[in-house]
């Protein structure tokens, strides 16, 4: 009987150490995107029951409160929760932050000027007005204080972005699946796209190809959280 357990145990487990660091790995990253794709309803449940009914409609006329649940949900679950998993087992992954040497942010603002004209020419198509920005005034009214609020909160979203798919998925599992890491970083990043205008799902994968390549290259996930910031905030004010 002993034997059958051990085996059952080595069947779902691995039997080797790298097998289980692998299991804990994607264990953890299907847990972040889980929570990350139901944290946002999980949070606006809690603050109804935290928070008075004033505080929950604290920006009038906007969305922001809502967006702001959403956002709660991105940091926790794709920049805390992995974060802590890298402290306590790969501390080293940490040094994505550390900022590249100048010359490297060439290819970064190549990248961004190439987009540009794409990102012109898409923002006005079915589609993309009505998704971009994600904050909504009503009545047609328009409140610059709360879109720049929203800017500011919105970048630190894509730190978290890009810290789950090019730092924990990508540069934290390199070890473990080698240069494969890149296929498990970029097919959840295609899939979190689901919903938005089909031209940004498709260029998704080429831009998680791309950011992923260039954070291998570079060491650093700072130019992709720049760059991938820059094209989210042409497309809003395009798209105004």
């Amino acid at each position: 009987m002993s034997g059958s357990i051990r085996s059952l145990l080595e069947l779902v487990l691995g039997k080797y150490p790298q097998e289980k660091k692998m299991l804990l790995s994607l264990l953890v990253a299907a847990a972040c995107l889980t929570g990350r794709h139901f944290g946002s309803a999980w949070i606006e449940t809690a603050s109804s029951f935290l928070f008075s009914e004033s505080f929950r409609h604290f920006f009038p006329g906007s969305n922001l409160m809502h967006l702001i649940h959403w956002l709660l949900a991105q940091y926790i679950f794709l920049l805390v929760v992995p974060a802590l998993f890298l402290y306590r087992v790969r501390p080293k992954t940490f040094s994505m932050f550390a900022m590249p040497p100048l010359n490297s942010m060439k290819i970064y603002l190549l990248l961004f000027l190439l987009m540009f004209m794409p990102l012109v020419l898409v923002s006005g198509q079915a589609g993309f007005p009505e998704t971009y920005p994600f904050i909504k005034f009503e009545f047609g009214t328009f409140n610059w204080s709360y879109f720049i609020l929203w800017q500011l909160l919105y970048l630190l979203q894509f730190v978290a972005v890009e810290f789950f798919f090019r730092g924990f998925l990508l540069t934290g599992l390199l070890p473990i699946f080698g240069e494969s890491a890149m296929a498990v970083s970029i097919l959840p990043y295609v899939m979190i796209h689901y919903g938005k205008p089909f031209p940004e799902i498709a260029g998704a994968f080429f831009a998680g190809w791309i950011l992923a390549r260039l954070a291998l290259r570079s060491g650093s996930i700072l130019p992709g959280i720049m760059l991938h910031y820059a094209v989210a905030l042409t497309m809003d004010l395009l798209s105004i």
